[in-house]
């Protein structure tokens, strides 16, 4: 929930006064003058429909955005258990009090656990925990339950949480800022998923250094064939600047690259709205060049399977994937299509170039020299 008071804008002010219509982005620097810093970044990383839909209700407490009897049960539970009154409290105390609730001795148990503002958090509706009790003897017993009864994947979860949780304490000990629990979840999901990203990353690189001296099939990028156009695509994040760049290379079918794109993005809250990003980036590219016969191509599969399935969804998430199905319905000879990640080295590589650019850079044929290492390997069929 944004709570910066309005400065700037007037009583009769809209949504749309914040957004760039033309280019359908948000104008950052409008926002930075009306909100505070986090408000504007929570704002900016909220996707805007390139097809100008219409506003649509999202009902934030479930996993797909639909209302249910379920989540509005336990939202009224959690809002009856948790009241907002406590975290409202501005109130710093130096007798060794909780700086947040300033009602019990601050321990690591109390700010992690058991304190009210702590117990909001837990209560989200995607919390594992939201239906424990508080009453643990130390912080050690609480954790010792925690990794006796959650699933590996859950206890991930829990401990991104509790650091989130930390920072807060912390950021408001310091910085008179506070956030609301869907924040902090909103963060600890981003980070997990940056981290599980990495994780992935780091087990190919071990697995190919033992396999190094050991032959093996390897996966090559392979163009579609006569008169067919591949765009590779791919993100690379940038998490100390919380940004990311957007990459793609577009090859005929003699493995030649036409065109080669690095860019910037701030603001991306999610490895799925990233791969979105460049995916419709590349595609709005192709429109503007009118390229036809075109297979795009990324390691996402997720966003892939999600763009070639029909499931419903009304979550902020598939605001993104409709926007893509949009610009396919338009060009009936594009295709989207998943590509292993060894086989989108090209695409990598000109995201990770995107990350220090300032503004977008599109190359003709021949691109900086590393981008086009990974394009002449490819093109020459050689492993990396």
């Amino acid at each position: 929930m944004v709570q910066t008071p309005i400065n700037l804008l007037d009583s009769e002010a809209k949504v749309v006064d914040l957004i760039n219509v033309e280019n359908r982005a948000w104008q950052t620097n409008m926002l930075d003058a009306v909100f505070n810093k986090e408000d504007s970044e929570l704002i900016a990383s909220l996707p805007i429909s390139i097809r100008g839909d219409n506003d649509k209700l999202i009902w934030v407490n479930s996993c797909n955005g639909r209302f249910s009897v379920k989540s509005a049960y336990f939202l009224d539970t959690d809002l009856r258990r948790h009241p907002f009154g406590i975290l409202a409290r501005k109130q710093i105390v130096n007798d060794g009090s909780c700086p947040v609730c300033t009602k019990e001795v601050e321990t690591i148990l109390h700010v992690l656990w058991s304190c009210p503002a702590a117990t909001d958090v837990w209560g989200e509706a995607i919390s594992p925990v939201k239906k424990w009790h508080i009453a643990y003897e130390d912080f050690s017993v609480l954790w010792r339950d925690l990794s006796t009864r959650l699933e590996a994947e859950q206890l991930d979860q829990i401990a991104v949480v509790l650091y989130q949780l930390w920072k807060r304490r912390n950021r408001w000990v310091f910085d008179n800022k506070f956030q609301s629990p869907s924040i902090i979840y909103k963060h600890a999901t981003d980070e997990l998923e940056i981290f599980k990203q990495v994780g992935l990353l780091q087990k190919q690189q071990v697995a190919d250094t033992g396999m190094q001296n050991q032959e093996r099939v390897r996966v090559l990028w392979e163009p579609a064939g006569a008169n067919c156009y591949n765009f590779n695509f791919d993100v690379a994040f940038d998490k100390n600047n919380n940004t990311i760049g957007i990459g793609g290379v577009l090859r005929d079918s003699r493995r030649e690259a036409e065109i080669m794109l690095s860019a910037p993005r701030a603001h991306v809250p999610s490895v799925f709205h990233a791969e979105c990003y460049a995916l419709i980036r590349v595609m709005e590219l192709c429109h503007d060049l009118r390229i036809s016969n075109v297979i795009f191509e990324g390691d996402a599969k997720q966003v892939i399977d999600s763009i070639n399935g029909q499931h419903v969804d009304c979550s902020w998430q598939r605001q993104l994937i409709e926007d893509i199905q949009f610009l396919l319905a338009r060009q009936t000879t594009w295709r989207v299509r998943f590509v292993k990640r060894e086989a989108n080295h090209a695409a990598h590589a000109t995201a990770q170039y995107g990350k220090f650019l300032i503004s977008e850079a599109v190359w003709m044929e021949e691109g900086p020299s590393e981008i086009m290492s990974f394009v002449l390997s490819d093109k020459e069929c050689i492993p990396f």
